[in-house]
């Protein structure tokens, strides 16, 4: 069983004029394997930061990230999934799930086996030839999802990446991403300053300070799965909203 222990990071920027800027103080709190776990907090908190630090891009000044249950080089295979989503416009969408597995998979077999599940299971068969300038926003976001989940990865990092959809597509894509961890089962650690579509994906929501973050509350979210939209007009959903915005509205919680 693979366990994540973020255990007291910190972690400092230094700008163009030399001046400190302390992104994480002190940051602890674990992650269980097949989880979902979302963090929300205000723009700028330190978020990316620490999603930077378990993506192995970033080295903590202090603290440490224990990937418990693993044994090779203490560290799961991990993807990412970031904001821009980082699609090849010159590669096909067949060409860019299976990016990842070119180079870790020998079997050229193996790889289009592969990457023909992940198109089934995103739902964009048919559209395997067509280039992302081809695409909408929200088959974008598919393709780099797929592309993600096609190494298997025991830890799924995503940095907002459903920040940049209107909201109708949004509202689909969280049903389907939804659907997908349901599917798929990986752990997952979710970046996003959007308090309901935390609470719609997630199994525990925490909530970070402003710059620099801290764990503020840890809440766990007791809706039941599969999420579908109906959730959103349950009670409890509504609850769990208006707990987190009593932590970070401008006159109250953390901003008081």
């Amino acid at each position: 069983m693979m366990k994540v222990d973020i255990i007291n990071l910190s972690y400092t920027y230094h700008g163009r004029n030399g001046k400190p800027i302390k992104a994480l103080d002190g940051v602890s709190f674990s992650v269980d394997e097949k989880e979902f776990v979302a963090i929300v907090g205000p723009s700028g908190c330190g978020k990316t930061t620490l999603l930077n630090i378990l993506a192995g891009l970033l080295i903590p000044d202090e603290g440490e990230v224990n990937f418990k249950g693993i044994v090779k080089n203490n560290r799961p295979l991990t993807s990412v999934v970031f904001q821009d989503l980082a699609l090849f416009p010159w590669r096909s969408v067949e060409k860019n799930i299976s990016y990842g597995l070119e180079e870790i998979e020998p079997d050229k077999n193996r790889v289009k086996e592969i990457t023909h599940k992940m198109i089934d299971i995103v739902g964009l068969k048919g559209f395997e030839k067509m280039y992302p300038s081809q695409l909408s926003g929200g088959m974008k976001q598919r393709v780099a999802i797929a592309r993600a989940l096609s190494l298997n990865p025991m830890l799924l990092l995503m940095d907002e990446p459903l920040s940049s959809l209107d909201a109708h597509t949004r509202s689909i894509m969280e049903i389907e991403l939804s659907s997908l961890h349901e599917k798929t089962s990986p752990t997952v650690l979710y970046i996003t300053h959007n308090i309901p579509e935390a609470v719609f994906l997630a199994d525990r929501v925490i909530v970070f300070t402003p710059r620099p973050a801290r764990v503020l509350r840890e809440i766990d979210i007791k809706l039941p799965r599969p999420r579908t939209k109906d959730i959103k007009t349950d009670q409890r959903y509504v609850g769990y909203l208006e707990q987190i915005w009593s932590l970070i509205l401008p006159d109250k919680g953390i901003w008081k």
